[in-house]
């Protein structure tokens, strides 16, 4: 397997963070995830991608963004092999080897085409009343509510996993599956880039509310003094209203008031809980 590298080493500018201490080169494991990380005529790009260049800069640190499946990316972090891995959410077995560091929101939906019909407000309601079939992605961490309805589906042959986006999409297309579980800063580009946004409905769902995304630090291959110069130039985007203006970049100005508030003081909170090594940043 091929994985596409680009390295980044950027000059650094009048108000780079002073007391930046680098490691020689750090690793960004990235996989296509919608607007969050895409190719487009073979350069990377998305909220993700945005954010870890943006580090690049306030910290001085040379970065190297590796692109490989999604179902690479969390086990080559356990490995070691990369440093960073952008666009997590929070999981047990990632926080023993390393720190959450958030920068967003995000939230799981139910997305459905229109043409199956249906209203649902829960996993629970989709499992009785529904008779979609689901792609996932494997390796995703949900809910424990979330994963107990996902085992019912799975046994009632409803559910199937896949290892990318790309083709649970591409399944949906063909009729070989019906819907996902996906969030907005995914489905929307795959939707758009397609012109099906108007064949398709997303229902947010209780067993999956909303939940913070960030960057897992690997604690493992990252010093002290390396994941705090990464982490204070992290804080500084949420803190200045720099993630909020990436993800204005890529949705519209609901999505992103939703996703990436301007009010980032819970983010920050939570922020300065997992790695309070910062929390006394402005």
């Amino acid at each position: 397997m091929r994985f596409l590298a680009i390295s980044i080493l950027l000059l650094l500018p009048h108000w780079t963070l002073a007391a930046s201490v680098c490691p020689p080169l750090t690793r960004v494991g990235l996989s296509e995830q919608g607007y969050s990380a895409f190719q487009e005529g073979g350069v990377l790009k998305g909220v993700a991608v945005d954010i870890m260049n943006d580090m690049a800069r306030r910290s001085g640190c040379k970065i190297e963004l590796i692109w490989m499946p999604r179902s690479r990316v969390q086990a080559e972090w356990m490995a070691g092999t990369i440093d960073l891995a952008p666009g997590s959410l929070p999981s047990a077995e990632r926080a023993a080897k390393g720190v959450f560091l958030p920068y967003a929101y995000t939230q799981m939906e139910l997305l459905l085409p229109k043409r199956v019909g249906g209203n649902f407000t829960s996993l629970a309601d989709f499992a009785q009343h529904g008779t979609a079939r689901l792609n996932l992605i494997r390796g995703v961490p949900y809910s424990p509510q979330a994963q107990a309805r996902l085992d019912e589906l799975t046994r009632d042959g409803r559910v199937q996993g896949v290892t990318d986006y790309s083709t649970v999409f591409a399944k949906i297309a063909v009729g070989r599956a019906d819907g996902t579980l996906v969030t907005p800063i995914i489905y929307m580009k795959f939707l758009r880039d397609a012109h099906l946004e108007d064949q398709f409905i997303a229902f947010p769902v209780a067993e999956l509310p909303p939940q913070m995304v960030g960057v897992y630090a690997s604690r493992k291959t990252l010093n002290e003094q390396w994941l705090r110069s990464i982490a204070q130039a992290l804080r500084a985007i949420v803190a200045d209203q720099t993630v909020s203006s990436i993800y204005s970049h890529y949705v519209d100005p609901a999505t992103t008031a939703r996703l990436a508030p301007l009010d980032a003081t819970p983010i920050l909170k939570a922020f300065d809980a997992a790695y309070p090594a910062t929390s006394n940043a402005p």
